[in-house]
């Protein structure tokens, strides 16, 4: 009988974990789709919102932080960004464009982030 016993609590603790677990965001993508995450339109500048600059031309503003997601529109060299630092992943920013308040995913070797300084070889 305590085998029984243990064996359906051992049974019910790995259930309820892997519940808990599969319900938390584990990446920014997945965050910004939860109920606490950030919602277009209401954003608040604070320290995890910074100004940024693209530094390409024709840079793609994705809907996912991949590259075989949906492309929402081109940004141009020098065109101001807001980039929401909590949100990025290790390969992409999560920028709002201030000329026209389109949210999305922007790899990060395009954008010029607060006081950074470009190096060239020239």
């Amino acid at each position: 009988m305590r085998k029984r016993v243990r064996h359906f609590t051992q049974i019910l603790t790995v259930l309820i974990s892997g519940i808990l677990f599969a319900s938390m965001p584990v990446s920014a993508a997945e965050a910004k789709n939860s109920s606490e995450a950030f919602v277009p339109g209401t954003i608040v500048l604070s320290d995890s919102w910074q100004e940024g600059t693209v530094l390409g031309d024709g840079v793609r503003l994705r809907a996912e932080p991949n590259f075989d997601c949906t492309i929402y529109g081109l940004m141009y060299y020098g065109e101001t960004v807001l980039v929401n630092l909590e949100m990025s992943t290790m390969t992409f920013y999560y920028v709002k464009r201030e000329e026209t308040g389109e949210y999305g995913y922007v790899n990060r070797g395009y954008v010029l982030v607060g006081d950074s300084v470009i190096v060239s070889e020239d």
